[in-house]
């Protein structure tokens, strides 16, 4: 039988199949296939949830490096405190006797690591070695006996950091210490 099998013949005139087509009473009906995503190959992220994801790891990555930034600046200014910190105990340890102070040094800079290639720098701060990255600048002034001149300056500067710091001892004894902003080791 062409129309299928039915058991009544009212039945097959309400409802029948022909050419893969359903008809209900005498209505045509196209029939609706469901698919599942499997099934037709939709699969993965559409293009809208990929912008969304990339965008969002965009600000994620710029809060990063923000911090990065900071960071390495508060590391780059520990490092010069540090050093500074080294250098007035060694600049203690080598003013030991107020009747036999040493001798007066000259402004003298040092960019490379290890001991200050300086003797008299190297006399005045005896065991100090400048870290990497560093530059590292002394001056000493026995003669100087007056608020009005610099005895002593300690200037130590991260390369990488965007400030340093400075120690300066007058000949009053005051002490002062400042952090001053400037980068490289130019």
């Amino acid at each position: 039988m062409k129309y299928g099998i039915a058991n009544t013949v009212n039945e097959m005139a309400r409802s029948c199949k022909v050419d893969g087509r359903e008809r209900i009473e005498g209505r045509e009906v196209k029939s609706r296939e469901v698919r599942s995503p499997e099934v037709n190959g939709e699969e993965g992220f559409t293009l809208i949830e990929l912008l969304t994801i990339i965008g969002i790891i965009g600000v994620l990555a710029s809060l990063a490096l923000t911090s990065f930034g900071y960071y390495k600046a508060s590391a780059a200014l520990a490092v010069a405190e540090t050093t500074i910190h080294d250098a007035r105990g060694a600049f203690e340890g080598g003013i030991v006797d107020a009747d036999n102070l040493p001798a007066s040094v000259p402004l003298t800079s040092q960019n490379s690591q290890g001991n200050l290639s300086s003797p008299l720098a190297s006399a005045l701060l005896p065991g100090f070695k400048v870290p990497s990255n560093v530059r590292f600048r002394v001056s000493y002034d026995n003669t100087c006996i007056t608020g009005a001149c610099q005895v002593a300056l300690l200037e130590t500067r991260h390369c990488q950091g965007e400030e340093y710091v400075r120690w300066v001892r007058f000949g009053d004894g005051v002490e002062t210490k400042l952090q001053i902003s400037g980068t490289g080791c130019s």
